[in-house]
């Protein structure tokens, strides 16, 4: 799907846990932090890779542990499942971990976290099991839903307050959206059928996950240019997050799982 898009390089690198049977790698940090979760027959484990040196963390007493997001203060936002199967999101401030639920959810998605403590997500409600995104900041939460759409999941928000996610509209399509300070705007790859925006950086450079159909293609977006990122490396989808050095994390979906960095060539996506 390169019709009216233009396309980058990246090199990529991937990401191991040792005796881990499947990883997803979820977000990443300006130090280049990834953070994400992972699988092993003992259950699923949240880990924080800092320059190839990989640590598991899990929350206390919970049977499941996910992390989706990491500021550049070190502080992980993500969701535990406890024994009896109640699923919360959490913050983990340096290994002190608080829960974090929506008011009327039954379910809570933490999917990004700022330096400036604003975290975003998305939740399911308790009374008619309607998604919507939200934006939270020292226990006081704000919904965010796009104009009209029937659903909305928030995935990313940068310093400046910009979010990005995706909706699904009254014809149940789903597309990328960026929300600045309540303005709305769709921001669909040409020829796409598919989209979701899954992160934002401080430069305003969304990327977005989108498909034709045919198959899923990641994109970088600034205002009026999309660019497809593409590799060498590995056959990339799947991406998660974006940081300020225009590095994209995420999964890549192939025969396996396969979890990656992957990084701007010659510093194509460095602009300014």
């Amino acid at each position: 799907m390169s019709s009216g898009n233009d396309s980058c390089s990246y090199s990529v690198e991937t990401i191991a846990v040792e005796g881990a049977r499947g990883v997803l790698a979820r977000g990443i940090n300006n130090l280049g932090t990834v953070v994400g979760f992972y699988f092993d027959p003992n259950g699923e484990h949240g880990f924080v890779d800092r320059a190839g040196q990989v640590d598991s963390f899990d929350v206390d007493g919970a049977k499941a542990t996910t992390a989706y997001a990491i500021n550049d203060r070190g502080i992980i936002v993500g969701t535990y499942t406890t024994p009896d199967n109640e699923e919360h999101g959490y913050i983990d401030h340096a290994g002190v971990f608080s829960t974090l639920d929506a008011p009327g959810a039954r379910l809570t998605f933490p999917a990004s976290i700022n330096d400036r403590h604003q975290i975003a997500g998305w939740s399911v409600s308790s009374d008619d099991g309607s998604t919507h995104g939200f934006v939270e900041r020292n226990g006081d939460f704000v919904a965010v839903d796009y104009p009209g759409a029937r659903q909305t999941q928030v995935f990313g928000i940068n310093n400046r307050g910009e979010m990005a996610g995706t909706y699904i509209a009254g014809d149940f399509t789903s597309h990328a959206f960026i929300d600045d300070h309540g303005n709305f705007v769709t921001i669909d790859p040409p020829g796409s059928t598919y989209a979701v925006a899954t992160g934002i950086n401080d430069r305003g450079q969304v990327v977005i996950d989108a498909s034709d159909g045919a198959g899923f293609d990641v994109y970088v977006y600034e205002p009026g240019r999309f660019s497809q990122v593409t590799s060498a490396d590995l056959t990339l989808n799947g991406a998660n997050g974006i940081n300020d050095r225009g590095q994209i994390v995420g999964t890549a979906e192939l025969s396996a799982l396969v979890p990656y960095v992957a990084s701007p060539a010659h510093g194509e996506f460095l602009w300014t």
